[in-house]
């Protein structure tokens, strides 16, 4: 168990995506929206099932919120129920392991020193969550 206890959230979020179909996923890459065919929201072959999950913020009037301070309360969150479950999580938000980042601003921003030393555009998600393939094929 944590020593610490999870953020009192005042970011209301929910789930937009898990599982998408081949022609989705296309749709998404065609808009810019995801960058691989090869996304953990299509059906392993293993069972079938979704390897990630979109968590969208929700304000008061109910439309989604793309404020980034929120997509941060929401990704702290899941690194605490994650390190607590004891189940590997990588966050788009950054694209690394949120169970490891003590914090998640400074990892978002090496991530983002990293793409610009290769002169590459960083692609940031924030409400992308999934299980790494290396551990959950």
């Amino acid at each position: 168990m944590l020593d610490e206890k999870p953020p009192a959230t005042h970011v209301t979020f929910q789930i937009s995506e898990t599982i998408r179909t081949l022609e989705r996923q296309k749709e998404l890459v065609a808009r810019g929206a995801s960058k691989t065919l090869d996304s953990r929201h299509l059906a392993s072959p293993v069972d079938g099932l979704s390897r990630a999950a979109d968590l969208v913020a929700v304000e008061a009037d109910g439309d989604v919120s793309w404020q980034w301070a929120d997509y941060f309360t929401i990704a702290d969150a899941m690194r605490l129920a994650a390190i607590e479950c004891g189940v590997r999580v990588r966050w788009g938000g950054g694209w690394f392991i949120i169970n490891d980042a003590n914090d998640l601003h400074e990892a978002q921003a090496a991530y983002i020193a990293r793409k610009q030393a290769r002169k590459q555009k960083p692609f940031l998600d924030g409400p992308h969550f999934e299980l790494p393939k290396d551990l959950y094929p």
